[in-house]
């Protein structure tokens, strides 16, 4: 459910998404059909209390998704981190600072401790200049001021119905890799029903 906001995140930096393969497990085995339920919020089928996938992006970058139902400290695990050879870049939920920086190859071991600097909207290092903007964000008024200036202007949304339709068909590429045993699946679907219910029926 609120995966779809790290997804969002991820294709603003990283593009359309054109490729998936993912594993869903529960109780750390392969999820079956048998484990197939109802979800919540009208999500329809559901199945797995754990989902590791991988995207290929439009930008070449490869992304890691996953998610795990009641991991220790949940808060600090909800977010997205982009991870590079000059340093990380590492994006919280609903938290400000929102980004913070480590730089340095985090690849390579580091003599002295690495800093997290924080990253506002007016740069590296720098306070933050709009004010309550965690408010903004955290309570949609940002999203909900976008829209009514969407409408006005006759414009999309910055997260606009196209963008909601590109991950929901994420998601679908993660459980259509599943239910074929781990494949790569094309983005854009081919197969536009729900891979959970073509598999719960056989």
């Amino acid at each position: 459910m609120l995966g779809t906001h790290v997804l969002d995140m991820l294709r603003a930096f990283c593009g359309d998404a054109r490729a998936c393969s993912a594993v869903l497990l529960q109780d750390h085995q392969p999820a079956n059909a048998e484990d197939v339920t109802p979800g919540a919020e009208g999500l329809g089928p559901f199945c797995g209390d754990e989902v590791h996938a991988r995207y290929e992006m439009d930008s070449g970058a490869v992304a890691y998704f996953d998610s795990i139902r009641n991991r220790v400290d949940p808060e600090a695990n909800f977010g997205l981190q982009f991870i590079g050879t000059k340093g990380m870049i590492d994006c919280r939920i609903d938290t400000e600072p929102l980004f913070h920086l480590v730089a340095g190859n985090p690849f390579l071991p580091a003599r002295q401790p690495r800093l997290w600097t924080p990253i506002s909207s007016a740069g590296i290092g720098v306070a933050e200049p709009i004010d309550g903007l965690e408010r903004l964000v955290e309570f949609h008024v940002y999203a909900a001021r976008d829209l009514l200036a969407a409408i006005k202007e006759d414009r999309p949304a910055l997260s606009s119905e196209t963008d909601g339709r590109a991950i929901v068909e994420m998601i679908h590429a993660a459980l259509g890799s599943h239910v074929r045993n781990g494949e790569r699946v094309a983005i854009p679907l081919a197969n536009r029903g729900h891979a959970l219910d073509a598999w719960k029926d056989g």
